[in-house]
């Protein structure tokens, strides 16, 4: 199995859970149409924030600090980001991991100038003065590298995100300014008709008065 796939599968157990499995704490407690779990500690709050692995509880930011952080030991516990679940689940087991060109060799070491897994074989004959550190430590640098990759497509996702709302604040502003121009061409023409009116009745006006004197005049 190359090191890529194993820790890709890794990641993916989390999205792969039951549905009606909760994928962070792997409980029950988040079937269709239950509410959503609270911290197990003021078991108010429902914006889950930590999970400590050791204790087996979730926890909001401010129990975290105000109670976890003063039980015995905790200092040593392992307390992880609810978003980072699916990526930690425990301690992996690197033993399944085999070599993919000599067979039936495992992998032993992690080569991070060709950032690949390799056998003893594999150090002998193609990666003899490599820089090279255990599989433990690969795994937490492809993870870091991983997390780094995913930091930037959520920055770039608000980014987008942002210049969408703004476009879309840039058209309403246009619809607005479309809205007042129109209402102020139908207003203009009221005013428009309203001044043609006025003088068509001065000029019928006038009009009718030359018409009187005319008739008069010719009595």
């Amino acid at each position: 199995m190359a090191f890529s796939q194993f820790f890709m599968s890794l990641f993916k157990r989390g999205q792969t859970q039951d549905p009606a499995t909760c994928i962070i704490c792997e409980d029950e407690t988040f079937k269709r149409g239950q509410a959503p779990a609270t911290c197990n500690f003021c078991e108010e709050e429902t914006k889950i924030k930590w999970k400590c692995t050791n204790c087996d509880v979730l926890m909001c930011a401010k129990c975290k600090d105000k109670i976890h952080a003063k039980l015995k030991n905790s200092k040593d516990h392992n307390v992880i980001d609810i978003k980072e679940i699916g990526i930690y689940r425990g301690e992996p087991d690197f033993n399944v991991l085999k070599c993919d060109i000599h067979s039936g060799q495992s992998c032993v070491m992690f080569c991070t100038s060709c950032d690949t897994l390799v056998c003893a074989l594999c150090i002998g004959n193609t990666h003899n003065g490599h820089v090279l550190v255990e599989i433990s430590k690969g795994f937490n640098i492809r993870k870091e590298k991983f997390k780094s990759g995913q930091k930037k497509i959520e920055d770039k996702i608000g980014n987008l995100i942002k210049i969408k709302n703004e476009m879309t604040d840039v058209n309403m502003k246009d619809s607005a300014k479309y809205k007042d121009l129109i209402q102020g061409i139908e207003a203009q023409n009221v005013k428009v008709k309203n001044a043609a009116d006025k003088y068509t009745d001065q000029l019928k006006s006038e009009l009718n008065t030359k018409w009187r004197v005319l008739q008069t005049e010719g009595d």
